[in-house]
């Protein structure tokens, strides 16, 4: 197994270990933790990997080796949420001046996003009712 799938996944266990910490400390504080942990967790996770993604480019203050932003952008980040990726998609369309395009990706990923869940929830509990 190469080093960058390696580091990718390392990466996304933690971040998956850290979106699991958030909804523990949720709990432990009182509050509900199912939505305001996913919440939480896709507005953190959409700031962290936009700031990654200005700061560790190859010319940025912060410049890393490209395994090590993957480690941190598409593993720790897309284990923390993978919301974090699709908001960085819709901002790289913005910052390109793809307004239109950015929209439709917005709206299309949301939409379909949830229409698929729909149908999966649907189909499978029809499933499951056969015995």
């Amino acid at each position: 197994m190469n080093r960058l799938v390696m580091m990718v996944a390392l990466g996304s266990a933690l971040g998956g270990m850290a979106r699991h910490g958030v909804r523990d400390l949720l709990a432990v504080a009182g509050l509900e933790p199912q939505l305001i942990s996913t919440l939480a967790v896709n507005v953190a996770g959409s700031l962290i990997i936009g700031a990654l993604a200005v700061l560790t480019a190859e010319n940025a203050r912060f410049a890393i080796h490209e395994r090590y932003r993957q480690f941190l952008m598409a593993g720790f980040c897309g284990g923390f949420t993978t919301f974090s990726i699709f908001s960085a998609e819709a901002v790289s369309l913005l910052q390109a001046g793809h307004t239109a395009q950015a929209a439709g990706y917005v709206l299309a990923t949301v939409l379909l996003s949830i229409a698929a869940c729909w149908t999966g929830w649907v189909f499978a509990g029809r499933y499951n009712a056969i015995r």
